[in-house]
C-alpha cells in the first residue's frame, strides 16, 4: 500500500487501514474483505477472517466483505468502539453495553446479560470495591505476598553486590564473583 496510515487491522488473509490523508479505508490482500470497502471517512477500523468493520463519525458501524451470517451486516445506533472476530463483529455503546451481530456458533454473538451489574458500590462495576474496575486476579496481583516479594530485605539484598548482600543465604548464592571469599571456598 502507498502513503501514510493513521489506524491499521488486520484479518484472515487481508489488512484494511485507513488513510492519514482523509480516512478512508483501503484494503488488500485476498478474499472478500478486500472489496467494496466504504468510500468514506471511518474513526476506527476493526478485520475479522473474512470481513471488516469500521465506525463512521457519527458513531453509527459499516462493515464489508463476507456476509455469511450477516457478520458484514452493521446494526443500527451508535457506537464508541468496534471489534472483530473470525465470523462476528461487536460494538461497544455509549451506554456501556455490547451489540454483537454475526456467528453466534460458539456463543460469541450473545454478551451476557449483566456482564458489569451495578452492585451500589459506586464503582458501577459489580466487584464490590468502588474502584470502578474489576478486581481481576491480575489486577489485584500487586497485593499478594508473591508480587511483593521484591519489596523484601532478602530480595532486595540478592540484587545489591555489596556486603548487605553476603548477609544472608539466599543473596549469597547470587552474590557477583568478587565478593569475599567465604568460609566453604578457603
Amino acid at each position: 500500500p502507498d502513503g501514510a496510515f493513521s489506524a491499521i487491522a488486520s484479518g484472515g488473509a487481508h489488512t484494511c487501514a485507513l488513510k492519514a490523508d482523509d480516512d478512508k479505508p483501503q484494503c488488500w490482500g485476498t478474499g472478500a474483505a478486500t472489496m467494496n470497502a466504504p468510500d468514506e471517512a471511518l474513526t476506527a477500523i476493526a478485520s475479522g477472517q473474512t470481513h471488516s468493520c469500521g465506525l463512521k463519525a457519527d458513531g453509527t458501524a459499516v462493515c464489508w466483505g463476507d456476509n455469511t451470517d450477516n457478520r458484514a451486516t452493521a446494526p443500527e445506533g451508535m457506537f464508541t468502539e468496534i471489534a472483530c472476530g473470525g465470523q462476528h463483529s461487536c460494538g461497544l455503546k455509549a451506554d456501556g453495553s455490547v451489540v454483537c451481530w454475526g456467528s453466534d456458533s460458539n456463543g460469541q454473538s450473545t454478551p451476557p446479560a449483566t456482564a458489569m451489574a451495578d452492585d451500589g458500590d459506586d464503582g458501577a462495576d459489580g466487584d464490590g470495591d468502588a474502584s470502578g474496575g474489576d478486581a481481576t486476579p491480575a489486577a489485584t496481583a500487586e497485593a499478594t505476598p508473591d508480587a511483593t516479594a521484591a519489596a523484601t530485605p532478602d530480595a532486595t539484598a540478592a540484587a545489591t553486590p555489596d556486603a548487605t548482600a553476603a548477609a544472608t543465604p539466599a543473596a549469597t548464592a547470587e552474590a557477583p564473583a568478587t565478593a569475599a571469599p567465604t568460609a566453604a571456598a578457603s
